[in-house]
């Protein structure tokens, strides 16, 4: 774990999530459709896949999106959403996800040390792949979006 925490301000970017609420959805093969689908669009990826939940009518909503330069049409399967400009409580997690409840809870703790508010829901950026790498050099982005 990279226990540097960090205030990041973050400028505003566009983004095309792909949206789902079953998790037993295959979250691969959503990933591969939304890659496929900026591909096909000649849209240009300005940043790393994310992902965030929420909750929603009382059903958790997901999310998995990535950053493009484009302002584009979206549709009902692939969302065009504008992330506004914010300032984010950053924190890297190296390694496989079984240990990220540790990441968080230091992101929590520090949320109520410096009495910090949230005002959405946070942001997991992966850096890379376990396709790609070895778990244990995972790297994901936990982004709390703070109220300032």
């Amino acid at each position: 774990m990279d226990n540097d925490l960090k205030e990041i301000k973050l400028e505003s970017q566009n983004a095309v999530i792909r949206q789902f609420s079953n998790p037993n959805e295959d979250i691969n093969e959503l990933t591969l459709e939304l890659v496929n689908w900026i591909e096909e669009n000649n849209l240009t990826p300005v940043n790393h896949l994310f992902a965030r939940n929420y909750l929603e009518n009382n059903e958790v909503i997901y999310d998995f999106g990535i950053p493009i330069e484009e302002e584009v049409e979206g549709t009902d399967e692939f969302k065009f959403i504008r992330i506004p400009e914010q300032t984010v409580l950053s924190i890297k997690h190296i390694g496989n996800y079984d240990n990220i409840d540790e990441t968080m809870i230091k992101l929590s703790d520090y949320l109520t040390e410096n009495n910090l508010e949230l005002i959405d829901a946070p942001r997991y950026i992966y850096h890379n792949s376990p396709d790609d790498v070895n778990e244990e050099d995972l790297i994901t982005e936990i982004q709390y979006p703070l109220k300032k």
